[in-house]
């Protein structure tokens, strides 16, 4: 089986839907939040400055704004360090996820520059994930988002990308902050989809995970926890995208419905809004004038 979960990503930082990236309008209006509500959020000035605006919308027939904010230091993001915020008339009334605090201790006040270059880190992630180029590798272009792609290269199913960021240690049960490049690969050959982090000073792998989740089926179904427990996957790797839903033993059937409902509605013999008669009135419980209905009273 394969699934493929393109976060938010926990996500994996880029793992939110880029068709809502803020604009310069609602960016400007996000940091102006965020800074107002600094106190509530327990962040400092500098933490404030080191946010980057990464989505803001707000809620349809709300007065809701959402703002995610990603962690950054030195103007590169922080691997899966985001704040999902949300705002009512500028005030803060929900928010979740968490940054790193003493950052700059943290990275031993690295400069940020990588020492490896992205062509020989990409190389070293191939070489980990054992997969095989036809061609050398080209030249990589920048996007607006500071990924670099390498295109398919006739060998992947979808482009090769690489992202320079901070990696927590703590995901691979370590302590510290690196900079890693960060790639993402998906061989046409395989099911896997491998997010691979490359040490950008030393070129080594510190981190693997696999976006694809397998399952071992067999006859007798299982809970997510006993998938994780028993090992039902066959990728050795970080395969943490399997949620753990704790199961409800007490539970009753209980149908929704509805007593009581406003319709606008267009009669019978009116085939559309535009034809005769179309006109939408407004109706309450019409399901009540259907014959053979229990809380039918007049046959329309």
């Amino acid at each position: 089986m394969r699934k493929i979960l393109l976060l938010t990503a926990l996500l994996v930082c880029a793992f939110i839907s880029k068709a809502q990236l803020a604009d310069e309008k609602n960016k400007a209006i996000s940091e102006q939040l965020v800074r107002a509500n600094k106190d509530a959020l327990r962040l400092t000035s500098e933490e404030v400055n080191n946010l980057i605006v990464h989505t803001a919308y707000q809620i349809p027939n709300s007065d809701i704004q959402m703002i995610y904010m990603q962690q950054s230091y030195k103007d590169i993001p922080v691997y899966n360090k985001l704040l999902v915020l949300a705002f009512r008339n500028g005030r803060l009334v929900s928010h979740s996820g968490d940054i790193i605090h003493n950052i700059d201790d943290i990275a031993q006040k690295h400069n940020g520059l990588p020492a490896v270059d992205v062509a020989a880190a990409f190389a070293t992630a191939l070489a980990n994930r054992e997969v095989s180029l036809r061609t050398s590798i080209p030249v990589g272009t920048k996007d607006a988002n500071s990924k670099i792609n390498f295109g398919r290269m006739g060998i992947f199913s979808y482009d090769a990308t690489a992202e320079l960021m901070w990696y927590p240690m703590e995901f691979s049960n370590d302590k510290g902050l690196k900079l890693v490049w960060q790639f993402l690969i998906a061989p046409q050959n395989s099911s896997d989809t491998w997010l691979v982090r490359v040490d950008a000073n030393t070129n080594t792998v510190v981190g693997v995970s696999n976006l694809t989740v397998y399952c071992d089926w067999d006859d007798k179904p299982h809970t997510a926890q006993e998938h994780m427990e028993r090992k039902h996957f066959r990728i050795s790797a970080e395969n943490i995208f399997v949620l753990n839903k704790q199961e409800q033993k007490d539970w009753s059937y209980k149908p929704y419905v509805v007593n009581n409902a406003t319709y606008r509605v267009i009669k019978y013999p009116a085939e559309s809004p535009i034809h005769p008669g179309g006109a939408p009135q407004t109706h309450t419980n019409p399901w009540t004038w259907a014959p053979g209905n229990s809380s039918s009273t007049v046959n329309r």
